[in-house]
């Protein structure tokens, strides 16, 4: 994890008492980070199981400001889940890092947040046709704060035709965690471009830094977050970004192929 020493830590421990009571559940909150891209979340759920039982814990986060706002979760984005199986004391946990979107937060020294997280349990070894695959445990909420990291924001507003499709570069957010480009474009006759991955080589003072299908999400019905997954806070200079295709990485379609040059300056900070 390239954000692994701007991490705070908790170690904040809450049991779950709405049932269950004898797993001895308790969910931890490890560690977070915030920056004007993503909010990146580690905990853990812990508990032990009855004897002559294998269990398995699993958890859904739900992320809020300290005056209720939802924060949606980046699924895209590398998600960890450790499983350790238990031991000879009936001891087993679970491990999450998730990630959020801070896209719409305001920038600010530090962010007051809500971390709800539901528990549910499950019984490897039932055998009984009628047992329940999966229980729920309950739920715990932790206030806590993160300091919140600016970056640089480049306002790009270019657009470059090609192939009878037109792309625009809005603008580029460099932050620890992650490089954001936002582009509009639409791909007709699709109408669906989620699943289409634009293939981005991107490079600064002549140096080719990144070459890959970058992963995306939605901002608005034809503009999308396209993600860089590199720490660039300290590459000013001249930076090219090229989209050479969008591709549908899940089917065998025909790729839409092309040349989209967009060229700007980054200054030091």
């Amino acid at each position: 994890m390239q954000i692994a020493n701007l991490l705070t830590y908790y170690h904040d421990v809450q049991p779950i008492t709405e049932s269950l009571s004898d797993h001895h559940l308790t969910v931890t909150l490890d560690y977070a980070y915030a920056d004007i891209n993503r909010i990146t979340i580690g905990y853990t759920v812990r508990g032990i199981a009855p004897a002559g039982q294998r269990m398995m814990a699993y958890s859904n986060p739900t992320l809020t400001t300290q005056d209720g706002q939802a924060i949606n979760r980046l699924y895209l984005l590398a998600q960890q889940q450790d499983q350790s199986s238990q031991n000879e004391r009936g001891e087993f946990s679970s491990t999450l890092t998730t990630n959020f979107n801070a896209k719409d937060l305001p920038a600010g020294a530090s962010l007051s947040l809500h971390l709800m997280v539901e528990v549910a349990l499950s019984y490897l070894d039932s055998a009984a046709p009628t047992a329940p695959a999966m229980l729920m445990a309950g739920n715990v909420t932790f206030a806590f704060s993160v300091p919140m990291l600016s970056g640089t924001v480049v306002t790009v507003g270019q657009s470059t035709a090609v192939a009878q499709h037109t792309i625009s570069l809005q603008t580029v957010t460099i932050t620890p965690s992650m490089t954001r480009l936002d582009m509009c474009y639409r791909l007709s006759p699709m109408t669906d471009v989620s699943g289409w991955s634009p293939f981005i080589q991107l490079s600064i003072n002549g140096k080719q830094l990144f070459a890959d299908h970058a992963e995306t999400y939605e901002i608005t019905t034809h503009c999308r977050a396209v993600i860089i997954p590199l720490n660039l806070q300290k590459q000013a200079g001249a930076w090219q970004v090229e989209l050479v295709e969008f591709r549908d990485l899940s089917t065998v379609s025909r790729p839409i192929q092309g040349s989209w040059i967009f060229n700007f300056n980054v200054r030091n900070r």
